[in-house]
């Protein structure tokens, strides 16, 4: 949102100035800072209330799965039936890769995809690809005789051009989990390092 309101008011003062005048200089000049500002802003603060978002969402995975040192990601996610024109993704979730699983846990989507059901990782665009901002990351597989996917995207950065650097990589990685069995090894920021508990002696 605060893209398009730093933005915004060169688009208008754009079409005012052509309006009135047509396309001169002026018209170019405020059209440039209009896209220069809007891609700007998107590519390094699109994300700017991840932070929170992330924390909230780790307390709730703390309450089920205490101290988890399973490898896991901050993403978007979108399941099969969401469709929006500005906000690509329903819902943001922890991708979290078990032995034999992958989990999204997120605010309202929770699922499991067993890794013998899935067929396919695969890089799929979305409107974020438009801006070359990214894209989608697609899990496809086969379930019960019905084909399935499940798109995430990386939200583990605010700025939206360092995650769209990072989805070929993370492609990379969940493809040899899928393959292979090979998870990759936590780093510190994908671990909740929450403090143990103090014990009643520790208190006194």
């Amino acid at each position: 949102m605060l893209p398009l309101v730093l933005s915004v008011p060169f688009l208008v003062l754009a079409v005012q100035r052509a309006a009135e005048f047509g396309p001169d200089p002026l018209v170019w000049r405020y059209g440039a800072f209009f896209l220069a500002i809007g891609w700007g802003m998107t590519a390094f603060l699109g994300y700017l209330g991840n932070g929170s978002l992330q924390e909230n969402l780790a307390v709730q995975r703390h309450a089920i799965a205490p101290f988890e040192k399973r490898p896991r990601w901050f993403v978007g996610v979108a399941t099969p039936g969401f469709k929006s024109a500005l906000d690509p993704h329903e819902d943001v979730a922890f991708l979290v890769l078990h032995e034999d699983k992958l989990e999204i846990f997120g605010e309202r989507v929770r699922l499991y995809i067993p890794r013998a059901q899935i067929r396919v990782m695969r890089l799929r665009p979305n409107i974020h690809s438009w801006l070359f901002l990214g894209g989608w990351i697609s899990i496809e597989g086969e379930r019960d005789g019905q084909p399935f996917r499940i798109l995430v995207e990386p939200r583990m950065s605010p700025a939206v051009l360092l995650n769209a650097l990072a989805r070929r990589r993370l492609l990379g990685e969940w493809s040899a989990w899928w393959k292979r069995g090979l998870a990759p090894t936590p780093t510190p920021e994908q671990t909740e390092n929450r403090p143990e508990p103090e014990t009643d002696s520790e208190r006194s």
